[in-house]
């Protein structure tokens, strides 16, 4: 059940084949919570005072986590603390526009076991396998983009062919053919899953799926569809809705929608194997629990 952030009539800019022009580098952070708190549970929207108040917060929030970590020298977790500076422009409570309660919609019976098995197999620690993917620098959250405490950038190449999507978390890349070709056989199967795109007048469609993770984003399995739409509301604004559709996880469907901002802020390269040194220490740490528990 898509949303819409109201705008005026107006035209794009567009690439010499005639598409509207989405390529440069955006930044999709919000401070908007991903799901509605429960302090707001029968408010879809911010007042004005309520978001200058829930920014100030989230401002005094941040300034106690870098004092935390570093004293009061501010010497490092300020750097990479970039969740956004502001909520959506539509003061909304929520980023998940559905289901109506802001939240993502709860898991099945069958998803709630695997959830479970899952977090057996985290607390042991018998492998590598028992990392997210995320934490074995195997591939970021892309699809769906999703804002966090940081990495939220990204880069938009097109061609009339294919549309190309680099993020800044983990450096992830796909390469969106445009061009009708089905998608690839039912067996294969992708750790970013088979994105396929279409334009529908200026909004960009893309349809992801064949996914190879048993547990992706927010616990959904490796048989969702993930259905993207991008479309820009001012040359500087792209709007960015995306759908999971995943019976097999969750009870119903559920939408995200944020804007992106223009930046002149670049992607660099982000190293992640070369200095993951926590998932070693995570797996020498479980052994050494193992070997302690036996001794004793």
């Amino acid at each position: 059940m898509p949303a819409t952030l109201a705008s005026e009539a107006w035209e794009p800019i567009r690439t010499p084949w005639g598409k509207p022009d989405f390529g440069g580098f955006w930044d999709f952070g919000s401070l908007t919570p991903l799901e509605r708190p429960e302090a707001f549970a029968d408010k879809t929207h911010f007042t004005a005072e309520e978001a200058r108040d829930f920014v100030a917060n989230h401002d005094r929030y941040a300034t106690a986590q870098t004092e935390e970590a570093d004293g009061e020298e501010f010497v490092g977790l300020e750097l990479w603390l970039e969740f956004g500076e502001n909520v959506e422009a539509d003061l909304r409570t929520s980023r998940v526009v559905y289901p109506p309660d802001g939240r993502i919609p709860e898991g099945t019976p069958a998803a709630q076991t695997k959830w479970n098995a899952r977090d057996l197999e985290r607390s042991q620690y018998a492998g590598p396998q028992a990392l997210d993917v995320g934490e074995r620098c195997i591939s970021g959250e892309n699809p769906p983009l999703f804002s966090g405490p940081s990495n939220n950038y990204l880069h938009i190449f097109q061609t009339p062919q294919h549309i190309a999507i680099l993020t800044e978390y983990i450096n992830d890349a796909r390469i969106i053919p445009l061009d009708g070709r089905p998608h690839i056989p039912e067996p294969v199967r992708q750790w970013k899953g088979d994105s396929r795109a279409v334009w529908e007048g200026d909004v960009l469609v893309v349809e992801s799926s064949r996914f190879r993770n048993d547990y992706g984003i927010e616990g959904a399995g490796r048989n969702m569809r993930i259905t993207e739409r991008f479309s820009l509301t001012k040359q500087d604004t792209l709007r960015y809705e995306f759908t999971i559709d995943d019976p097999e996880t969750f009870v119903s469907s559920w939408t995200v929608l944020t804007e992106m901002h223009r930046t002149d802020n670049v992607i660099y390269e982000y190293a992640c194997h070369e200095a993951n040194y926590s998932m070693e220490g995570i797996l020498r740490g479980a052994r050494f629990i193992e070997a302690n528990a036996k001794n004793q």
